[in-house]
């Protein structure tokens, strides 16, 4: 019972009083239901639906500063939300937009190990980010090799390089 693509949210009109009136009658199908795409297949995508990173950075007014949705209470998901705008632009820079995405969406899957992956420079799983803060996990991955590192380690890294 999942929508068929292209999925169009339903009406967000009121039911009319008459339905709610027989009990008995069960509701009209959805227009995403399985006998209506069955009877009317939907069309492919066409090629103005695959859209480009910098289209996608281009039409949001916020460009990925996280000002549509609200921000999380934890403090390692804002962190990491910190770094994801540089990682639309690195691999935005990509010649191959598809590469491009690809390696954008394999940036964001090296997140699925965050309280598991030591940093690269100081070994540890976390360290402690300053008065008052917590112990926090590696929260910035390299864009190019993908390797968990705490930010100050990598600031660190950078400055001796």
């Amino acid at each position: 019972a999942l929508p068929s693509y292209p999925y169009s949210p339903p009406s967000s009109s009121p039911p009319s009083s008459s339905s709610s009136s027989s009990t008995s009658t069960p509701p009209p199908p959805s227009s995403s239901s399985s006998s209506s795409s069955s009877s009317h297949p939907s069309p492919a995508p066409s090629s103005t639906t695959i859209t480009s990173l910098s289209s996608i950075l281009s039409s949001s007014s916020s460009s990925c500063d996280g000002s549509d949705w609200p921000a999380s209470r934890h403090h390692v998901f804002r962190q990491i939300n910190e770094f994801v705008p540089g990682a639309v632009r690195h691999y935005n820079a990509s010649r191959s937009k598809a590469n491009g995405l690809t390696k954008l969406l394999a940036w964001t899957l090296s997140y699925r190990n965050l309280f598991q992956d030591e940093c690269r420079v100081c070994k540890s799983l976390l360290s402690h980010e300053g008065m008052g803060a917590t112990f926090m996990p590696c929260t910035f991955r390299h864009y190019d090799t993908l390797s968990p590192y705490h930010p100050h380690c990598f600031a660190s890294l950078a400055h001796t390089s």
